[in-house]
């Protein structure tokens, strides 16, 4: 009598699938289901890491668990093949594609700011159609956090997601999955009303930046497009004002701003809008990374570090000088 013996770390992801429920944020790691990604020697030399929301929990037509969710603004499935294999990922289409009725609640759109929504996200959709995800086979997954979690750590310390990002800013959640969920806890700060403004990239032309990935500032991160959803229907406060701007690459990049109306935030969003500010991609001068740092509510050492790290090393008096400026700009308002 022989026993199968499986791999260890495919009975580690078996058993984060079959313990996953809805709202958990699973981290993972997938190759080409085809092998493409592995070297003569069978290793694995082409991985990526991904995050994977778990919306749904179920068992495919075989008996085997599966989990629908949102995979790097993509809706998808995680099946376990049972066995010695992995399980394998399976893309469904696109998060989200410019029908969302979140965005016809009264008012939420300011001027033409729902039709640019809309076509940014539709346009997205068609793309990502016509792409091919290659990355689906997994080869390790383990639960990483909770939205409730996350919801917590917000609540606890609003400032990590209100203040900007500084040298030693941001530790409740480190690492890459701080990253991940930046753009998330960012609106859970808005809905405490720790902040009063964010911004979001919706599109960014091919080359100019990239939104495969979950990594920076965008709709499609984990949690944030359902976070922002939530906002929008509970708080009529909540409004939206699209940003546009052409890239150096001669392309066009797509930022919401997403703000709690009243006179000062308002204002502010309209100045970012008209400066074409971004959420993903700099493409703005010194003294403009100034003033969006200082609109957006964050406190100067980290406008500092974000402008010197950004341009490189610039004088203690120029920076000043910046500030000073900055400050005036939104003082005129």
């Amino acid at each position: 009598m022989t026993t199968s013996v499986t791999d260890p770390i495919i009975e580690a992801t078996r058993a984060t699938l079959c313990e996953s429920v809805v709202g958990d944020l699973i981290s993972l790691t997938a190759e080409a289901a085809d092998g493409s990604g592995r070297d003569p020697n069978g290793v694995s030399s082409d991985v990526l890491d991904r995050w994977f929301v778990v919306c749904g929990t179920g068992t495919s037509a075989g008996g085997r668990r599966m989990l629908e969710g949102v995979l790097d603004g993509k809706r998808a499935r995680i099946l376990d093949q049972g066995g010695s294999n992995p399980p394998r990922i399976g893309i469904v289409g696109a998060q989200l594609d410019g029908q969302e009725t979140w965005m016809e609640v009264k008012r939420v759109m300011v001027g033409d700011s729902g039709e640019a929504l809309r076509n940014a996200l539709a346009n997205r959709a068609k793309r990502l159609a016509r792409e091919t995800d290659a990355a689906t086979l997994v080869l390790k997954a383990s639960s990483a956090l909770t939205l409730e979690m996350l919801e917590k750590a917000v609540e606890e310390r609003p400032e990590f997601w209100s203040q900007g990002d500084g040298a030693h800013s941001r530790r409740v959640v480190v690492d890459d999955l701080e990253s991940a969920t930046k753009t998330a806890g960012e609106l859970l700060a808005l809905k405490r009303r720790a902040r009063d403004l964010v911004l979001l990239q919706v599109s960014c032309d091919e080359g100019a930046c990239d939104l495969t990935s979950s990594l920076g500032n965008s709709i499609y991160a984990p949690y944030a497009a359902m976070v922002l959803e939530d906002l929008v229907r509970a708080d009529d406060s909540i409004r939206v004002r699209m940003s546009t701007t052409k890239t150096p690459e001669g392309g066009e990049a797509q930022t919401a701003i997403v703000y709690r109306e009243d006179a000062s935030a308002s204002k502010r969003a309209a100045l970012l809008a008209d400066m074409g500010a971004q959420a993903a991609r700099t493409m703005s001068t010194p003294l403009e990374q100034v003033i969006i740092g200082l609109a957006l509510g964050y406190k100067r050492e980290n406008i500092e570090h974000y402008v010197r790290r950004v341009n490189g090393d610039i004088d203690n008096e120029t920076l000043a000088d910046m500030f000073t400026s900055a400050q005036k700009t939104l003082d005129d308002l």
